[in-house]
């Protein structure tokens, strides 16, 4: 992924990068990337309509085979070579369409939004050739959605997940670990995910050791 695409990448996603091994950037970039396009699709939409039509065009393509998408899409372009993996990332596309209502978001959407996040991750660590277990990977993708969602302004269904402890990943998938500890602090302490030294501090010793 060039310099100018990961321009348009939140910022948190870009402090995440920083942890990455080089053989393995690209391929947090185009999550990250196919993430970030998905969120702007909801909150740019003048009517919520527009969002799902958006977010169905996303759907379909990863009903299909790579082989079967479109031309002339550079994110679908990059996301060729996850094969298989890629059809996991429809329910990315599902969860985000529990935001399309906007204010109103019940405990049952947050984690369906959540589990959408954590099914992405865990196409990425297929790809990577990681198989996490004991609960932890999604762990760590849930304590980062309920940071975002607590950057977006929604109210946080605290009791259905715990965010006490930080999760340690393998260092293939550290730039998740780095993500998973920033939405534990935010979700937490109530505080945005990046809000100077201290949430960058945790982002280097994290990005570093992995907690």
């Amino acid at each position: 992924m060039d310099e100018s695409s990961l321009e348009h990448l939140p910022p948190v996603y870009r402090v995440a990068l920083a942890s990455a091994r080089p053989r393995e950037s690209h391929l947090f970039a185009t999550l990250f990337a196919l993430d970030a396009r998905l969120g702007r699709a909801v909150r740019e939409a003048s009517e919520p309509i527009i969002a799902q039509m958006k977010l169905a065009w996303w759907r379909d393509r990863f009903a299909q085979a790579p082989d079967e998408w479109p031309a002339g899409e550079p994110l679908l372009a990059r996301l060729e070579q996850w094969g298989g993996a890629a059809a996991q990332l429809g329910s990315l596309v599902d969860g985000w369409e529990e935001l399309v209502a906007g204010e109103e978001l019940d405990a049952q959407g947050a984690e369906r939004f959540a589990a959408g996040r954590a099914a992405s991750w865990d196409a990425l660590a297929s790809v990577v050739g990681v198989s996490p277990d004991d609960g932890a990977f999604a762990a760590s993708a849930v304590q980062f959605t309920w940071g975002d969602l607590w950057d977006r302004g929604f109210e946080l269904p605290l009791n259905s997940v715990s965010i006490d402890q930080p999760v340690r990943l393998p260092r293939s998938l550290r730039p998740f670990a780095v993500l998973g500890n920033l939405g534990r602090r935010a979700a937490s302490k109530k505080r945005p995910m990046l809000d100077g030294l201290p949430s960058l501090a945790l982002a280097v010793r994290t990005g570093l050791i992995g907690r």
